[in-house]
C-alpha cells in the first residue's frame, strides 16, 4: 500500500488516491503491536507529505487518515506533531474549505484523545494505581494559538449561510473538546477574543463569532 504513495509523482493522482483511500480503509484492522517504530515512523512521514500534495483530493485524504493516526499512534507522536501543527496553521489560512474543516478535525480527534488519557489518569489514581499512559499535553501547548486561528477562520470566512453552519459545527466540536482538555488555556484564550470583539465598534461578523465561541465551549466547561 505505502510503495505507491512513497514513490508517486505528482502527475499518478488516480494511483495515490487509490493507494490512500486503501491505507484509510486498512488503518483501522491493522496490529499496532507487529509495527516497528521504524514503520509507524515511515507511515506518519508518507501521510504528512501528502498535506501539501498539488491535488486537493489528496490533501483532504491525508488529513482523514492522519485524524486516525493521532489517536491510534499516539504514544509516537511527539517528533512529528511540530510539523503536523504548522501544516494545519497553514492549511486553515490558505487552502480548500473542505481541506480545512479536515485539518481542523486532527485537532479535535487529538483532544478527544488526551481528555480520555485524562479521565483515565484520573480514575486510576482514585483507584490507588498508576495509569496506563500519560497526556503529553499537546491541546495546552498549542491551544491559544489553535483556538484563535479556529475562531479567525469562522469571523473572515466570506462563504455560504450552508457552509457556515458546517464551518461552525466544525470549529464547535473542536473548541468544545479542547476545552474540555485543556479548560485554563482555552478558556482564557476565548475570553481575550470575546473582549476584543464585543464592543459598540466591532463589526456584526465579529461579534456573532465572539458569541459562537462562547456558546461552543460551554458544554466543554460541564462536562470537565
Amino acid at each position: 500500500i505505502l510503495a505507491p504513495i512513497k514513490d508517486n509523482t505528482c502527475s499518478e493522482e488516480s494511483l495515490n488516491l487509490a493507494a490512500l483511500k486503501t491505507l484509510h480503509t486498512t488503518l483501522h484492522f491493522i496490529d499496532l503491536k507487529k509495527l516497528t517504530e521504524l514503520e509507524i515512523d515511515l507511515i506518519f512521514s508518507i501521510i504528512i507529505n501528502q498535506l501539501t500534495n498539488p491535488f486537493i483530493a489528496i490533501r483532504k485524504l491525508g488529513f482523514e487518515i492522519l485524524e486516525i493516526m493521532v489517536k491510534q499512534y499516539y504514544g509516537r507522536i511527539d517528533k512529528f506533531i511540530s510539523i503536523i501543527f504548522d501544516l494545519t496553521l497553514m492549511t486553515i489560512q490558505q487552502d480548500n474549505e473542505d481541506v480545512s474543516l479536515k485539518a481542523i478535525e486532527v485537532w479535535t480527534s487529538l483532544a478527544d484523545e488526551e481528555f480520555h488519557i485524562a479521565l483515565k489518569s484520573i480514575q486510576a489514581l482514585s483507584e490507588g494505581t498508576f495509569p496506563k499512559s500519560y497526556s503529553k499535553q499537546l491541546t495546552i501547548k498549542s491551544g491559544k494559538i489553535l483556538t484563535f486561528i479556529l475562531l479567525n477562520f469562522i469571523e473572515n470566512r466570506d462563504i455560504s449561510e450552508i457552509e457556515d453552519g458546517n464551518c461552525k459545527s466544525t470549529v464547535g466540536l473542536c473548541l468544545n473538546l479542547m476545552t474540555q482538555a485543556s479548560p485554563n488555556e482555552i478558556l482564557s484564550a476565548v475570553v481575550e477574543f470575546i473582549e476584543k470583539n464585543i464592543n459598540l465598534s466591532s463589526k456584526l461578523k465579529a461579534k456573532q463569532t465572539a458569541v459562537f465561541s462562547l456558546i461552543a465551549i460551554f458544554d466543554g466547561i460541564g462536562s470537565k
